[in-house]
């Protein structure tokens, strides 16, 4: 994970976005950051997970804002979790 020869792999989450966000100005249509959800209310993230898959999205990915949570390429953890349609009752 670079940025301008930055690198970016040890940083939390939320330093991590801000960076981008400085860096990059969206052009709607062309490029756009993705819509995001700072939340650990899990009533409002299934409102956020049914909206996205009416959107055409296949589910969310839940990151952790811990931080030391930092990015580890090509290892699960718990710090990013998939969370799709199929994975919840009623679905």
């Amino acid at each position: 994970m670079l940025l301008v020869s930055q690198l970016l792999i040890h940083e939390n989450l939320s330093i991590r976005r801000e960076k981008l966000y400085d860096s990059f100005l969206e052009d709607p249509g062309c490029f756009q950051f993705a819509t995001a959800l700072t939340s650990s209310n899990g009533d409002e993230i299934q409102e956020f997970l049914v909206a996205s898959v009416k959107d055409g999205c296949e589910g969310l990915m839940i990151k952790t804002s811990n931080s030391d949570a930092t990015y580890e390429p090509a290892k699960r953890s718990n710090n990013w979790l998939k969370l799709k349609k199929d994975y919840m009752e009623d679905s």
